[in-house]
């Protein structure tokens, strides 16, 4: 029987010392100054942003297309009366 157990050892790598395990040093915690640094820039990135979404308010966004809506009013234009009335 010690054939057997021999076998069934070698094929599950029986008899074997195990690896070493691996080590890995910790990374130093980022510091106070530099995590200060990083959110001031996204606060500051945040609030140009908002600046330029304000400034944008009253403009009126079209696509290449022109307006896609109908003409708003029946009244007078540029190129005469608007309607068939």
């Amino acid at each position: 029987m010690g054939g057997v157990g021999n076998f069934i050892s070698s094929i599950f790598g029986g008899g074997q010392s195990a690896p070493e395990p691996v080590t890995y040093e910790a990374e130093a915690a980022p510091r106070e100054a530099e995590q200060e640094a990083e959110a001031s820039s996204v606060r500051d990135e945040e609030r140009r942003k908002l600046r330029q979404r304000r400034q944008m308010g009253g403009t009126l966004l079209t696509s290449p297309l022109g307006v896609t809506g109908g003409a708003s009013g029946a009244g007078a234009s540029l190129l005469g009366r608007s309607g068939l009335n």
